[in-house]
């Protein structure tokens, strides 16, 4: 999840930075293209400096991530899915740039859900395990504390769209701060 938060973060950092010197449209590439780049050298440094040595799986090991996985793929897919159909149907009924403040706007507010993500990935595991073990009560603690959390991180996002919307926009060009209404709205998602 680290590498998930520094990903989505310098993505909206070079994103803006490569529209602000000129690179228009072919921003949003670069700038996505740079950010995972980035993202993969911070992983594999903190997989490094872990000093955590890879050896050869036992069966146990694999039969665990399969029961892990068997329910896991089908949120990822609709993940992945439901991130890319939105800008597949607004290109049968919108202009390009329309697509582009709409991706701009997305790419910033997603910043906002960062912690809200990371509490939900690394809190689905733990309740997974408990669930096996069927330890309830801890899973009732722990669905509450991480919907209190999750719940309430946003919220600072959503009132930063409103406050100081125009401004992050502006960022990428004078044209996108028509997009501020988009963002606080794509916000309250």
């Amino acid at each position: 999840n680290t590498t998930d938060t520094v990903e989505r973060t310098l993505r909206v950092i070079f994103q803006a930075g490569l529209v602000i010197l000129g690179f228009k449209t072919l921003a949003l590439y670069w700038g996505y293209l740079a950010s995972v780049v980035v993202a993969t050298v911070v992983a594999s440094v903190l997989f490094i400096r872990s000093g955590i040595r890879p050896t050869v799986p036992e069966r146990v090991h694999f039969v665990s991530i399969y029961n892990y996985a068997k329910y896991n793929w089908l949120t990822r897919l609709r993940s992945r899915s439901f991130s890319w159909i939105d800008v597949f149907v607004l290109g049968s009924f919108v202009t390009n740039s329309a697509i582009g403040l709409y991706q701009v706007t997305w790419n910033v507010a997603t910043t906002f859900w960062l912690v809200s993500n990371a509490i939900s990935s690394n809190l689905f595991p733990e309740l997974s395990e408990l669930s096996a073990q069927e330890k309830t009560d801890r899973i009732r603690e722990l669905l509450k504390e991480g919907l209190t959390y999750a719940g309430l991180i946003p919220l600072p996002g959503l009132i930063g769209a409103i406050l100081v919307g125009n401004g992050v926009l502006r960022l990428y060009g004078p044209e996108f701060v028509s997009a501020a209404t988009l963002l606080v709205a794509v916000s309250l998602l």
